[in-house]
C-alpha cells in the first residue's frame, strides 16, 4: 500500500480523507503575492480518487470528513463537515524557533517539506473528536513540538511530489523520508509520551467516552474507532 492508499483508507465509511490543491491566482500571467509574500491561492479540495499532475502542489487534511455534509456533493475541507481526525501532523519539528522539542514518539511518516523542513505525521488507531484534537495540539505546540501557527482540527498538510510553492524554495518536492503505517497511536497515548496535558475539559471527555472506545470496527485492515454520535 502506498502513503496516498494509506490515507485514504484511514477513513470509515460514509466519511472520506480530502486532498488539497493549492491553486496560485495569477493576474495578466503573473503570479499575485499577500503583503508577507505568501502566494495568493485558492485551495479546492479533491477526493482522494481524483487525478494528481506533476509540479502541482498537494496537501491532506487532517480530518475526516462527512460525505453526506458536502454542499451539492462537492467536497470541502471545512471544520463544519467533520466531527473526528484522522491524523496529527507536526510542523516545522526541529525547527529552533517554532518547534525546538524533537518528539520521543516515532512517527507514522516524515515528510520533507523544504530542504532541512520536516513535518511529522501520527496516524491514529481510535479517531477522536475534533474539540478533543484542538485541546491536545495546543498543548502539543505549546510544549514546543510543533509551530503554534498549525494547531487546528483541519489542518493541511503536504503529499509526497507536492511543489513548494512558496518564494526561494525553488519548487521544492516534498520528499517522503519515512513511512511506518504500522505505528499508529491513540491521541491519549501521544499526549502521554510527549508529557502535555490539554484542558480540563479534553480529559473528562476521554474519560466519559472510554466504554464507547471498547466498541470497534476493521476498516482496510486498519482497527479504528467504532463512531459515536458526538456531543460537541
Amino acid at each position: 500500500m502506498n502513503f496516498f492508499e494509506y490515507i485514504a483508507n484511514l477513513a470509515p465509511e460514509g466519511e472520506t480523507a480530502l486532498f488539497v490543491r493549492q491553486t496560485p491566482i495569477k493576474q495578466n500571467g503573473e503570479l499575485q503575492f499577500h503583503a508577507d509574500g505568501a502566494i495568493k491561492a485558492t485551495w479546492p479540495a479533491f477526493m482522494p480518487s481524483h487525478k494528481r499532475r506533476e509540479g502541482e502542489a498537494w496537501y491532506g487534511n487532517t480530518a475526516s470528513f462527512i460525505i453526506d455534509r458536502f454542499k451539492d456533493g462537492k467536497p470541502s475541507a471545512s471544520a463544519a463537515n467533520c466531527e473526528y481526525v484522522l491524523v496529527m501532523v507536526l510542523d516545522d519539528v526541529g525547527d529552533p524557533v517554532k518547534a525546538p522539542k524533537l518528539p520521543p514518539l516515532a512517527p507514522t511518516w516524515i515528510m520533507e517539506t523544504s530542504p532541512g523542513s520536516f513535518q511529522w505525521g501520527y496516524a491514529f488507531s481510535e479517531q477522536p473528536t475534533k474539540s478533543d484534537f484542538a485541546a491536545a495540539i495546543k498543548a502539543i505546540a505549546a510544549a514546543g513540538y510543533t509551530d503554534p501557527g498549525a494547531c487546528n482540527p483541519v489542518r493541511n498538510y503536504r503529499l509526497p511530489g507536492s511543489v513548494n510553492l512558496k518564494p526561494g524554495k525553488n519548487g521544492f518536492k516534498a520528499k517522503l523520508i519515512e513511512f511506518n503505517p504500522e505505528q499508529e497511536y491513540t491521541l491519549e497515548h501521544i499526549c502521554a509520551v510527549l508529557d502535555v496535558t490539554p484542558d480540563a475539559r479534553f480529559v473528562l471527555r476521554s474519560a466519559l467516552l472510554c466504554q464507547d472506545r471498547k466498541s470497534t470496527r476493521l476498516n482496510s485492515s486498519h482497527l479504528k474507532l467504532s463512531r459515536m454520535p458526538s456531543s460537541a
